[in-house]
This record gives C-alpha cells, sequence and structure tokens, in this order.
C-alpha cells in the first residue's frame, strides 16, 4: 500500500505532514491508516476523501488529533475560502 500521495514540509518549524488523497474510501480503509500512520515522524495526516461509505461519512475525528478526514464538504468549504473556484474550474474544463 502506498502510505501517503503527499507530503509537506513546514518551511517554518520543519514539521512533515502526509495527504492520501481518495476518490472512494471505506471506514475499513481509513482505520488501517490510521493504524500505520507514524506520528513520530508526522506532525498529521490528512485523509482526503471525496466519496466515503456510509460508515465512514458518519464518524467524528477530533481536529486536534493527528489525524484528519477531510470529505467532501469540508473540502469545497475549503476551495472556497481559499479563493480556488476559478483554479478549480479552469482544471475540470
Amino acid at each position: 500500500m502506498k502510505f501517503s500521495d503527499i507530503e509537506l514540509e513546514d518551511p517554518i518549524n520543519n514539521e512533515l505532514y502526509q495527504v492520501q488523497i481518495k476518490s472512494y474510501s471505506s471506514f475499513k480503509e481509513f482505520d488501517k491508516y490510521l493504524k500505520e500512520f507514524d506520528g513520530k515522524k508526522y506532525r498529521k495526516l490528512f485523509f482526503v476523501v471525496h466519496t466515503p461509505d456510509k460508515k465512514l461519512s458518519s464518524i467524528k475525528i477530533n481536529p486536534m488529533d493527528n489525524v484528519q478526514l477531510i470529505l467532501s464538504g469540508k473540502l469545497a468549504e475549503m476551495v472556497v475560502e481559499l479563493g480556488l473556484t476559478n483554479w478549480l474550474m479552469r482544471k475540470i474544463k
């Protein structure tokens, strides 16, 4: 299993982050990532899912935990808040 799609480094404090992006994912798959995440090397894992299964879409993750689940609704909010709407529209054309 390829664990992350993107690895990010904060240039100010040199903390590392992992990002896993899924078009579809299940709670079972997410749970596997939770268990395998290396919280000593990486500060946080962002697990981004467009289409979660029913169980995954209903779980609540504490934003202070070292894993952040980002589902399509939250992702859409982030795109708008960060001013990426025009960029997104150009990408999907």
